[in-house]
């Protein structure tokens, strides 16, 4: 994961802020086709007794998608994903994927052929912790995460010589 990109979990601190460390590291990188994640669980997560669920949020124009795993559970091999139009306001179940693994860290590659996205667009990603439907967490807080979908020139841009 070294040169992967990173979201700050740690919660913003102040007076009234009831800190919960959800996950200790975020980092992610993508290829030509494929969304890379990395969730190192933090204290909270690791330590929750009650049933916690992570749901990765991501929108590529007009079409939002939510891929949704156990955060508690000691081994994870699949997630679920679902997806809604604008013109729809329900998300429907449209599979499973099992590009997904939880030891000490979770490791999930998300296709781009899986959110529909073509080269040169935009997905807004943003990872959110619920319990029993209730959301306690969203990060990044205040905007998602915007990646561009690489095109054919992406690894020639990448590499130095």
């Amino acid at each position: 994961w070294r040169g992967a990109g990173s979201i700050d979990p740690a919660p913003p601190f102040g007076a009234m802020w009831m800190a919960q460390e959800w996950f200790a590291t975020i980092t992610f990188g993508y290829d030509l086709d494929t969304l890379y994640l990395r969730l190192d669980p933090g204290k909270n997560l690791l330590e929750s007794e009650t049933a916690l669920t992570i749901e990765v949020h991501a929108h590529v124009e007009a079409h939002a998608y939510k891929l949704t795993f156990s955060g508690t559970e000691p081994v994870v091999g699949e997630y679920v994903c679902w997806h809604a139009s604008a013109a729809e306001d329900v998300f429907t179940n449209t599979g499973l994927a099992s590009t997904i693994c939880r030891d000490a860290v979770i490791e999930m590659g998300i296709p781009f052929a899986r959110l529909e996205a073509k080269p040169g667009q935009e997905i807004r990603v943003a990872i959110v912790v619920t319990k029993e439907g209730m959301e306690l967490e969203r990060i990044p807080r205040h905007a998602p995460l915007v990646i561009q979908v690489p095109d054919a020139t992406f690894e020639a841009s990448m590499w130095r010589v």
